[in-house]
């Protein structure tokens, strides 16, 4: 259980055998998660307190066009806490095997 109390977690290889365990240490948060798609190990969550307000944004998926895919898990959120603060938050794993280059090129 934490000590601290943390707005938000982000976790990467979260496999998809885990989350009923990280839901049991994290009491107090919600979570979304992407399982991984292209093997048994990666994923991504995101933990939140649960008063705080959370939507899924497709629009900024690296894998939007379909014509371009690299192997990542991603998970992109709009959040607002309690006080009003909104932020968009992403989390991604980029699996070792994917290429690099295409990767950091949709960063650009």
């Amino acid at each position: 259980q934490l000590t601290l109390k943390f707005d938000f977690l982000c976790l990467t290889e979260i496999w998809d055998s885990n989350l009923t365990f990280m839901a049991k240490i994290f009491p107090g948060y919600k979570c979304k998660y992407v399982p991984p798609k292209s093997s048994k190990c990666g994923g991504v969550a995101l933990f939140y307190r649960q008063n705080y307000k959370v939507e899924i944004n497709n629009d900024l998926q690296l894998n939007s066009n379909k014509d371009d895919i690299i192997d990542v898990d991603e998970i992109w959120l709009n959040t607002e806490t309690e006080n009003g603060i909104k932020s968009t938050i992403g989390v991604i794993y980029r699996h070792p095997k994917a290429n690099i280059t295409k990767f950091n090129d949709k960063f650009y």
